[in-house]
């Protein structure tokens, strides 16, 4: 499992690259939280046609998150589409299987609605993310082998999310993730490798600098030559680095990176990172009013074109330049 925290324009660039070096290496499969299993004839259709279909995609990835208009996102699609088309008739083709679930977000119609337990059981029709993983484990008992790509989040395995209350005391571990319901299945088969960013500090208050800033203090003393890199958490002179200014530590004594994933990915210093390109008439007449019904907050639902679009790229903006200010 590779797990990111969005929209950094490298992460999603990384996975187009790899899936000919996957294909290469007989990983026929990547799962991906960016479209919906509902969705996979049309993923099957998309990435089996001779012609490519841009629209397609878009309306693929739109259907899993009506805010999720980002290029580089979509054009993983494309790069599938590439490998297949570059293919002789007898390869294996490669395969993306879409595992999100399919909520019906108008259910919300008010503000408030969207903390109305009886409401929310409505929007999710019983859909978990149980449901994400039985999509891995139907192809890892035919014996083969998978890349899952999705925010780390959902990508923890055999780490537990601590959930914490407004006022930052500890409530519980979220044990229904997708790459959790993965590893009490397969165990350490199962590896989850986090794509360097930023986490939530400890009061929820701004981003920090993974792990106190060590692997970026690191990395920039090695010098640009050491990286892109990748390496083991576990068994190395990271595994033991204790952190305590970050939202994961609630519920751990101590918390430490051995307990957060089995693996890093570094590719470059914060002060590089790029926010992904989103596409300007993503939202439009076509799809406007599905846009208003399926947005997660029910203050959309009289928001124009013009709303949605300026609002996703303004969003972009802000949020690559809280991530160029990271303290540890």
């Amino acid at each position: 499992i590779l797990g990111e925290s969005h929209y950094n324009k490298h992460d999603p660039l990384f996975i187009q690259q790899l899936i000919p070096k996957l294909h290469k290496n007989g990983i026929y499969y990547l799962v991906t939280e960016f479209a919906r299993r509902e969705d996979q004839p049309l993923i099957d259709s998309l990435l089996n046609s001779d012609i490519y279909d841009e629209q397609l995609a878009r309306l693929i990835t739109f259907q899993q998150y009506v805010h999720w208009g980002y290029n580089e996102y979509i054009d993983i699609f494309k790069a599938a589409w590439e490998l297949n088309n570059s293919l002789k008739s007898d390869e294996r083709k490669f395969s993306i299987l879409g595992i999100n679930n399919s909520p019906d977000w108008s259910i919300l119609q008010k503000l408030g609605d969207q903390h109305i337990d009886s409401l929310r059981r409505k929007v999710w029709k019983g859909e978990n993310e149980r449901m994400w993983a039985s999509v891995v484990i139907r192809k890892v008992f035919k014996n083969e082998k998978v890349l899952a790509y999705c925010g780390m989040h959902h990508g923890f395995s055999e780490f537990l999310q601590p959930i914490v209350s407004g006022d930052n005391k500890f409530l519980r571990f979220e044990d229904n993730r997708f790459g959790h319901h993965l590893y009490l299945r397969f165990g350490k088969r199962v590896i989850t490798i986090f794509l360097h960013s930023h986490w939530e500090s400890d009061n929820r208050s701004k981003f920090v600098r993974p792990a106190e800033g060590i692997i970026d203090d690191l990395m920039e003393k090695l010098g640009s030559e050491f990286y892109p890199i990748g390496f083991d958490i576990n068994n190395s002179p990271f595994e033991n680095i204790t952190i305590d200014n970050a939202i994961y530590k609630y519920g751990y004594k101590p918390f430490n990176l051995g307990k957060f994933c089995d693996g890093w990915i570094y590719t470059k210093p914060f002060s590089e990172y790029e926010h992904v390109t989103y596409i300007e008439d993503f939202i439009n007449e076509t799809n406007i009013v599905t846009a208003q019904q399926q947005a997660p907050n029910p203050f959309y639902r009289t928001k124009s074109i013009d709303y949605f679009n300026e609002g996703a790229q303004s969003e972009l903006e802000n949020r690559i330049e809280r991530i160029h200010k990271l303290e540890d």
